[in-house]
């Protein structure tokens, strides 16, 4: 079996539109990670899930890297699931350590380069996943310094289910601005943050008020 040598980044070309997502991580407090839960997204991504936990144990050994470098896609054990990565840097205090980014979550850990297998390039045919986003209209508040934990507890509350408006943008190097809306209740999160003071509108929401008013 062949390695790959490169994984393709997610298409954000159809995210002009409305679209139910799953939350996989809170960055901070304007910013996280989705997956789209429409169409057969979800369900191949399972399927290379399932066959990565079965592949790597029988191929432990012929899979080990012997050297690493940023860039590289790798194949890591996370939460007992193994999960498709990219090797950031090495890390400073340790160098026997890297820094991974796992591509469909949207999360930065630290591992063993022991550990870490090179993915097979039957795992990259799936683009990432992990789609970078922003609460659309709203800035942090500087005296909630503990409103990421908060935030990620209050979303993780409604089993990720959200239906995702995206707003327009222009560069697809930053964060997809959106307003989230829980599925269960139609309530938007934009605003209930607000609410609960753990951020605060900014200049981009006044502006967008001011265009609408008659």
């Amino acid at each position: 079996m062949s390695f790959a040598e490169y994984l393709r980044p997610p298409d954000v070309t159809p995210l002009m539109k409305n679209m139910t997502v799953e939350i996989t991580h809170v960055e901070s407090p304007t910013t996280f990670w989705f997956r789209t839960k429409d169409g057969l997204y979800p369900q191949v991504l399972q399927s290379i899930h399932e066959k990565m936990n079965i592949n790597y144990k029988l191929s432990r050994e012929t899979a080990r890297l012997s050297k690493v470098s940023p860039g590289l896609p790798v194949a890591v054990l996370h939460n007992s699931e193994m999960k498709r990565g990219i090797v950031l840097a090495k890390c400073e205090q340790d160098f026997r350590m890297v820094k991974v980014f796992l591509v469909d979550f949207g999360l930065t850990c630290d591992f063993k380069v022991k550990n870490l297998r090179r993915l097979y390039k039957e795992f990259a045919d799936l683009e990432m996943q992990a789609i970078y986003a922003r609460f659309y209209g709203l800035e942090e508040n500087p005296v909630k310094t503990d409103a990421t934990q908060k935030i990620s507890n209050f979303l993780m509350k409604n089993k990720n289910e959200y239906r995702a408006i995206f707003q327009s943008y222009k560069d697809c190097r930053k964060p997809i601005p959106v307003v989230l809306k829980a599925c269960d209740t139609g309530i938007v999160i934009n605003e209930v943050l607000v609410k609960r003071n753990l951020c605060l509108y900014s200049e981009e929401y006044a502006t967008d008020l001011l265009k609408h008013k008659d």
